[in-house]
């Protein structure tokens, strides 16, 4: 009975849950991309300053860590998304 009736409110839905979700992982993989650039130049720029200098910058660290958490949080939304996907087709 649970089958059937959630067949019939996939029906009565029309898949607009499945578009919506697309559309946020298009989103998320756009994001990410655009937030991956700056956080690996800062991670670079971290490496380069902490060779030349010859000490641990603990701010240089910090900044790249807050570069990377962006990029973080959107992996962990796409794997929100693709988990709904997987429980939706199953």
């Amino acid at each position: 009975t649970d089958d059937r009736l959630a067949n019939w409110f996939d029906s009565v839905n029309g898949g607009g849950t499945g578009r919506w979700l697309r559309v946020l992982k298009l989103f998320v993989i756009v994001a990410t991309g655009l937030f991956l650039c700056p956080a690996f130049l800062c991670s670079v720029f971290c490496v380069v300053d902490v060779v030349v200098s010859r000490r641990l910058d603990l701010h240089g660290l910090a900044v790249a860590g807050a570069a990377w958490l962006p990029v973080i949080v959107l992996l962990c939304v796409w794997h929100w998304i693709d988990s709904k996907r997987g429980v939706k087709n199953e």
